[in-house]
């Protein structure tokens, strides 16, 4: 199994060579636009030789394949003097001819007006731009090189993305991969782990749930059949009675939370029903554990909605329980919860206690918002100086 390299390398590594090829060719070009006059230094030599000659730093005539300089009209082509005969040729001014497939590049060079002029020839024939050819093929083949580098390069890195796609897909069964490069492979990895840590913790959810769902509700059930019993006793001492409905009501509601935590693991659809939130929050909120706080309720309708009762009772009681705990004591001595509910949802404020120094009402807030995500509703909290708010909107009306 190779190694993984990071992208940066792989893509430097393929690119440089071209990069280097492309140094070389461009070197090439600049060196044939000076060799084979390709580019506007030409009348720039014409000028140096002529200065040359004119500073007496070049012995004349000079008479080769490439250029001739020359104070003679006699050593000069016949075409040339006709031209100069003709003023054709003005002083200090280069000019080009193509004579006989041959570029000739022209300049009669004169300081004063009184010196003779200095003629400079500059000669390109056009076997001398033989380079040319082979420079189109050369620049044919890296074209053809570059195209199949990215070509390549392409289906590289479609393999190894197409090969990420099954890691993502967790519904692929495949067999551990090695991916070529360094930063897909700790994607990789670290999607595994995530994975495997989501993993664990469905298994100790269903667990829990399992737990809950034996361990739990067993005792209840066998506590319940107890005070059952005890109840059809007929020589119960009436100072026991209302210990007995107390262990009653605790054991109820002991019920009702395992099974609001069983539904937060999951909901079976035959649990859900449609139920009246302000009949349902009015018969907890009347429960003797919340005598201390003072509602005020608004409601324009009484909306049914489709819910679980006992995560829906759940909800209820930590929202009271948190308003119980962190609400502020008025100049009545009351502390207040106001709620308005609509068809859309409701909202539940309170003005905080000056010693609550965070947003939020820990566990319990994160209750609220775990059992508002399991039944699909919308759940926000803000506080504003003292004023807390939370707003619940249900999807489902």
């Amino acid at each position: 199994m190779s190694a993984s390299i990071s992208i940066k390398k792989y893509l430097l590594t393929r690119f440089s060579l071209f990069g280097i090829l492309v140094v070389l060719i461009w070197g090439l070009i600049l060196k044939s636009s000076y060799e084979f006059a390709q580019d506007d230094t030409t009348e720039h030599y014409l000028f140096y030789d002529a200065e040359l000659a004119d500073n007496q730093q070049l012995e004349l005539p000079i008479s080769d394949d490439f250029k001739l300089i020359t104070r003679h009209k006699d050593d000069l082509p016949g075409w040339v003097v006709e031209k100069i005969d003709a003023q054709l040729l003005p002083h200090n001014q280069s000019h080009y001819f193509n004579i006989e497939n041959e570029h000739i590049y022209v300049l009669s060079y004169i300081r004063t007006t009184d010196a003779s002029p200095i003629y400079v020839l500059h000669y390109f024939e056009d076997e001398t731009s033989t380079f040319f050819p082979w420079f189109n093929v050369g620049i044919s083949l890296l074209i053809a090189m570059l195209l199949i580098a990215i070509f390549s390069t392409h289906i590289t890195l479609k393999t190894q993305i197409d090969t990420l796609h099954r890691y993502i897909d967790p519904y692929f069964k495949r067999a551990q991969e090695q991916l070529k490069f360094m930063e897909f492979q700790t994607f990789a990895n670290t999607l595994t782990q995530s994975r495997q840590a989501e993993k664990e913790a469905q298994i100790q959810q269903r667990l829990v749930s399992a737990f809950l769902s034996h361990e739990v509700n067993t005792p209840i059930t066998q506590i319940n059949h107890a005070l059952s019993r005890i109840n059809q006793l007929d020589d119960i001492p009436l100072d026991a009675l209302p210990v007995l409905d107390q262990l009653a009501k605790a054991n109820t509601t002991l019920l009702e939370t395992s099974r609001a935590i069983l539904a937060l693991q999951q909901i079976h659809n035959e649990e859900l029903e449609r139920l009246n939130v302000v009949d349902e929050f009015k018969e907890l909120a009347n429960n003797s554990a919340f005598s201390d706080l003072t509602l005020s309720l608004k409601t324009a309708t009484s909306p049914k909605v489709m819910s679980h009762k006992y995560l829906l009772k759940l909800l209820f009681t930590q929202i009271l329980k948190n308003a119980l705990q962190y609400s502020q004591t008025n100049e009545l001595g009351e502390q207040v919860l106001y709620v308005e509910v609509n068809d859309q949802g409701m909202q539940f404020s309170n003005v905080i206690n000056s010693h609550s120094t965070h947003l939020g009402h820990g566990l319990g807030m994160s209750l609220i918002q775990q059992i508002c995500h399991k039944m699909d509703w919308c759940c926000l909290s803000k506080q504003e100086d003292s004023l807390f708010t939370l707003t619940i909107n249900y999807t489902e009306n």
